[in-house]
């Protein structure tokens, strides 16, 4: 499944509370349902616990948040992440995420930004037929499997910590430390409909392209496990939905055998915000810009991912640009870019709606210092934003590839703002 195309249906349970100041510990959680036909019936929960002391600490005291989500193919995306800005009433904030995630159907379309995509290699509306020949689509002469361009990486756990002191004023200094341990599979069987001839990941292993496969082994286990060390610039006025101000971070990390990982690697990122209303508070402009660099031994399953505090996932996808295919490009060095403008058109007791617009346009290369074609891939997107208490913000986007020949557009449904 290329694109999201599912029907979601979300119902918001928040504890009741008075109207009055908050104070003390909330409770507010969301149902979720989804269905497409790769990934079948998904359904799940996030439950949001804070802690908002006696009213003063901001954004809040303590923050307990927890996802289960899974799907009747075998698809999962569960979390648990812990967040104190000032721990135990320190200078300190620490923030701990863990996870287990099953991408049944991660995307993998090449090395850099001359990869292409053929959207007849990989599509077949007639699965019946695929069913008894997986290798074949009547009337696409062109299909060479609908894995094609796909493999199966089951990620438990993902462990991602960051310690933040406050330096002085807006700045602070920030190390964090990143796990992951990845099973990877990938060919897929006779029951999930994967060909039997190559992959695009396989054809890429096979001609040396790629860190971490030979192209050969059936399945495999890929460890990383690094630490990163920067410096945070902070002037937003309101951290879940800022109005104006800034948010900048620059970081450096490594990966290291010493630490357990399976590979030496390096990476360096550099990402700015910036947030300002205009005419008044009810109307923002936003701006995000990511430059991101790696080098050494990168495994491939780290080539769609960026450093920082939460580096989004790869060129393409509902956290960096809207409109392209998931993980579209991949590379060592990231370029992105992602101006929105948005619309709080109503503001209750509890509850906001917003309008969003943006282009999100951004490149890779698959190592640093290469030149690579191809130019800036771009998409656009519109959206509608819920908030809740403002800590708990449901995001729907709607998104147009507008540099890429392909699809009609993208439905993403998730949480929190993209930045």
């Amino acid at each position: 499944m290329h694109r999201l195309a599912a029907l979601v249906v979300a119902a918001l349970l928040v504890a009741p509370d008075e109207a009055r100041a908050e104070t003390g510990w909330k409770l507010q959680g969301l149902p979720l349902v989804s269905y497409n036909s790769d990934e079948g019936l998904g359904y799940g929960a996030r439950v949001l616990l804070l802690d908002r002391g006696t009213g003063v600490e901001l954004p809040f005291r303590y923050s307990l948040m927890a996802q289960f989500f899974q799907t009747t193919k075998g698809v999962a995306a569960h979390r648990i992440f812990f967040d104190a800005p000032a721990f135990l009433g320190s200078r300190y904030r620490i923030d701990n995420d863990i996870a287990w995630s099953i991408d049944k159907f991660s995307p993998w379309y090449g090395l850099g930004n001359e990869a292409a995509y053929v959207e007849s290699a990989d599509t077949c509306a007639d699965r019946d037929a695929l069913a008894k020949n997986p290798d074949a689509c009547p009337g696409n002469a062109a299909f060479r499997g609908l894995r094609y361009y796909r493999y199966d990486r089951n990620t438990l756990p993902r462990i991602k910590l960051n310690v933040r002191r406050d330096v002085s004023g807006p700045w602070k200094l920030l190390a964090g430390y990143r796990f992951t341990l990845n099973h990877i599979t990938p060919f897929y069987d006779a029951g999930d409909l994967g060909q039997t001839g190559d992959s695009q990941l396989a054809a890429d292993a096979r001609a040396g392209r790629l860190i971490g496969w030979d192209g050969t082994r059936r399945a495999f286990d890929l460890r990383t496990s690094e630490v990163t060390a920067g410096v945070v610039y902070d002037t937003r006025d309101n951290e879940p939905a800022p109005v104006s101000g800034m948010f900048h971070e620059v970081t450096v990390r490594a990966g290291l055998r010493g630490l357990g990982s399976q590979f030496d690697y390096r990476g360096a990122n550099a990402t700015v915000r910036f947030y300002q209303w205009i005419f008044d508070r009810s109307l923002v402009a936003a701006l995000r810009g990511i430059a991101d660099v790696q080098g050494g031994d990168v495994p491939f399953i780290l080539l769609s991912t960026t450093g920082g505090l939460d580096g989004p996932d790869g060129l393409g996808g509902l956290f960096s640009a809207r409109g392209i295919l998931k993980n579209r490009l991949q590379g060592k060095v990231k370029l992105l870019v992602t101006p929105e403008l948005r619309w709080r058109f109503y503001q209750g007791p509890r509850l906001g709606w917003e309008t969003v617009a943006a282009v999100d346009f951004g490149r890779v290369w698959s190592e640093a210092g290469k030149g690579e074609a191809g130019g800036l891939k771009a998409g656009g997107s519109a959206g509608l934003r819920a908030a809740w208490n403002r800590n708990f913000l449901v995001r729907l986007d709607v998104g147009f590839g507008l540099t890429e020949p392909y699809g009609t557009g993208s439905v993403y449904l998730t949480f929190d703002e993209m930045f």
